[in-house]
């Protein structure tokens, strides 16, 4: 489903197939909403650059309702990542940076649900069913959802605090609008 273009709406551009099924199980906390829609994987964090830069950055300078959340893997290098994504974002223009929000796993997907594969009763996430992509996207939905950390907390997905902190104003009030 594509998001109405004539109202405040949020396009994720996903790395690869794993983020791209996080992000399906965030969506579908917000079903039936057409604010919100998943573009097809851009196949690398350069990539979902240069999708973004070549494909939505001038819709974006167009229209003001667009926000975007590029959904990557850090791959262990978070600080020069998000630095040079900005960077980039912002060489383009700077009408852009306040719309354009960078999230991920700290290290890859696998590693994120791999070190959920805990027994029943250790389960530290209640929101979280299971250790599928999906279900990781449906509990960091409901953390958002019910405002609280959740597991958005977990050592693999805190370093994104920053980015939620700046998405507060500008993108959880079309998700979570009454």
């Amino acid at each position: 489903m594509s998001a109405n273009r004539e109202k405040p709406h949020i396009i994720i551009l996903p790395e690869d197939d794993e983020t791209r099924q996080i992000a399906n199980g965030f969506v579908l906390g917000v079903a039936g909403n057409r604010c919100i829609q998943i573009v097809p994987e851009a196949g690398g964090w350069g990539k979902v650059m240069n999708t973004f830069k070549n494909d939505y950055a001038q819709t974006m300078r167009t229209n003001l309702n667009r926000r975007m959340i590029l959904l990557i893997d850090f791959d262990n290098d978070y600080q020069e990542r998000l630095k040079y994504i900005k960077q980039e974002i912002h060489a383009d223009s700077d009408v852009l940076i306040d719309r354009v929000f960078i999230l991920g796993v700290l290290s890859e997907p696998r590693d994120l649900k791999k070190s959920l594969d805990l027994p029943q009763k250790r389960k530290p996430y209640p929101d979280l069913n299971g250790n599928s992509s999906e279900d990781i996207g449906t509990a960091l939905f409901h953390a958002c959802s019910n405002k609280q950390e959740g597991l958005w907390g977990h050592e693999l997905l805190k370093h994104n605090h920053k980015e939620l902190d700046r998405m507060r104003d500008i993108v959880m009030p079309v998700l979570f609008a009454e």
